[in-house]
């Protein structure tokens, strides 16, 4: 059983916004939230296993704050843990609303801002500055988290990052969601065998996403599919499902070995997320076709 690990928990995936990168489809059309079973369920789990840090994520998880306040209360000890707001800052108008605004979570210790080419067309250059001064005014940590297409947008990243005078995380888009449709996951020159030897990405946590349950992934496989065996209702079966185990354990290369999944050399699999869907949906497509033949 593993204890004290990170929470990813996304309270819905309806935002305020719909940006044509985003990996699971959150946006205005997406109206499901947290019921009241899925809450029990979060009870349960975080006052037996008391995770070291939980993250809110979405969707654009600051339009829940009770559902957020409520979750938060759950944990034993959680005036004693680190608990992050992913956010797109749309309330950060000004440094005064901002204050006001994340002074209605019962907790936060952390504060990490999307802002790229693909949120700048609605978060405003102002909204990093005043969220940056009302994170310093409530003694809260700042980051933005910076997403890009290209290597060449590093170049504007780092511009952002010099600009703001904040730290940053850099991520690549995944082929996923929205960004799978619309074509715009990062675009890598070349395949990286690297991915052979590497694991989940999201190891050190897990993930609850409402309407869903417990899982370990947060992205291509379970937003670009409907793959039920991925989920868990409880955390306690989340920690004996065998494709948990799996990835868990092993790496990219042993999983495909397990699987009896040949890799591909292809460069849109050189990240770990492409690679392991491309693993998992063969090996569910080859087993349905060995069923049907029977």
């Amino acid at each position: 059983m593993l204890k004290n690990v990170r929470w990813h928990i996304v309270p819905s995936l309806f935002c305020n916004y719909s940006c044509d990168h985003c990996c699971n489809h959150s946006g205005p059309q997406m109206k499901k939230s947290l019921s009241q079973k899925e809450l029990q369920s979060l009870k349960r789990g975080m006052m037996t296993h008391n995770p070291s840090e939980l993250q809110f994520v979405g969707g654009e998880p600051s339009l829940f704050i009770d559902e957020i306040n409520e979750i938060i209360s759950y944990h034993n000890h959680y005036d004693k843990i680190n608990i992050s707001l992913a956010t797109n800052g749309w309330f950060a108008t000004t440094t005064t609303r901002a204050i006001k605004y994340l002074k209605k979570f019962k907790r936060l210790t952390h504060i990490q801002m999307s802002f790229d080419i693909f949120h700048n067309s609605r978060s405003k250059k102002e909204y990093v500055i005043n969220m940056d001064q009302a994170c310093k005014t409530l003694n809260l940590n700042f980051n933005l988290s910076i997403t890009i297409t290209d290597v060449k947008e590093l170049v504007l990243a780092k511009e952002l990052i010099q600009e703001f005078g904040v730290s940053a995380a850099i991520g690549k888009v995944e082929s996923s969601g929205r960004a799978l449709i619309n074509g715009i996951a990062f675009k890598y020159p070349a395949y990286d065998n690297s991915v052979v030897d590497k694991r989940c990405t999201n190891l050190e946590g897990i993930t609850f996403i409402a309407n869903k349950g417990f899982t370990i992934c947060s992205s291509n496989l379970i937003f670009n599919h409907d793959i039920p065996e991925m989920f868990s209702e409880s955390i306690e079966d989340l920690y004996s499902n065998k494709y948990f185990q799996l990835l868990k354990k092993c790496t990219m290369g042993e999983i495909s070995k397990k699987l009896k999944v040949e890799m591909l050399n292809d460069p849109k699999y050189s990240s770990v997320c492409a690679n392991c869907e491309y693993l998992f949906t063969t090996y569910w497509k080859n087993n349905n076709e060995k069923n049907k033949a029977k």
